[in-house]
């Protein structure tokens, strides 16, 4: 697979706007959620080919997709979610493009990924957001040029990422993301129907959100176990006075 690309898509590392003024800190937030960087990445790449309207939220350690309905500003706002979620993007997308740093594939991923992004900007009309986004996608973009040279300012908080989840993810799990991607690409050359179409669509996409879903449970797993061994050894520790009594 030497090009992950459709022939009605235009480069879009040509359209870099020299209006757009590069967010140094895009990690503004004093809080840093830890997102499963892997997950960040492809949640955005195949937003693209999920229906119109849809946002993502942040559900524990990863992202996730909230379908377009009536009821959908309810929901989100029952359950905390909102456009600030979009604003914790940037560190787990640094990480995951220095995870797959040297995939011969890692060129064609990062044009899926400005697709992604390209995709939220249309959602997110605020300037806030769009700055953020516009931000993200520069900083991309260095990284394509020359990942070597990227400022240390693009990975603050890095330092607060367990192991467990930078190294969540085997080459053989990231090579079935990529060849759902790859068979995402290929549909409108495959079936002239609509119908059929869209119906393998869903099919692949149900596939990449199973092993989402999977990944995701494990990191929760993970991590509770982590704080639940932290917590015993914390409290198993006793200062000099109390261990007289």
């Amino acid at each position: 697979m030497s090009k992950l690309d459709t022939s009605e898509s235009e480069s879009v590392f040509t359209k870099e706007s020299n209006s757009t003024k590069l967010q140094e800190n895009n990690n503004v937030k004093s809080e840093i959620k830890i997102i499963d960087p892997i997950n960040c990445l492809f949640r955005l790449i195949f937003l693209p080919y999920q229906p119109q309207q849809t946002k993502l939220y942040v559900d524990k350690f990863s992202i996730s997709y909230r379908s377009d309905n009536l009821i959908q500003p309810l929901i989100r706002w029952s359950l905390g979610e909102s456009r600030q979620d979009i604003q914790h993007l940037q560190l787990p997308v640094m990480l995951a493009l220095t995870i797959l740093e040297g995939n011969r594939h890692l060129n064609c991923l990062i044009e899926h990924l400005y697709y992604g992004i390209a995709s939220l900007l249309k959602h997110y009309p605020d300037q806030e957001t769009q700055q953020y986004l516009q931000g993200l996608q520069k900083a991309i973009y260095k990284f394509k040029e020359n990942p070597h040279r990227i400022s240390h300012s693009y990975f603050i908080g890095k330092e607060k990422y367990p192991s467990q989840i930078m190294n969540l993810w085997s080459t053989t799990e990231i090579s079935y993301l990529i060849r759902q991607l790859k068979s995402i690409l290929l549909l409108p050359q495959i079936f002239t129907c609509s119908e059929m179409k869209n119906k393998n669509l869903s099919l692949h996409l149900s596939l990449v959100d199973n092993i989402f879903k999977e990944k995701s449970e494990s990191i929760s797993l993970l991590l509770n176990t982590q704080n639940n061994t932290d917590s015993s050894l914390d409290s198993s520790i006793t200062s000099p006075d109390s261990s007289k009594n």
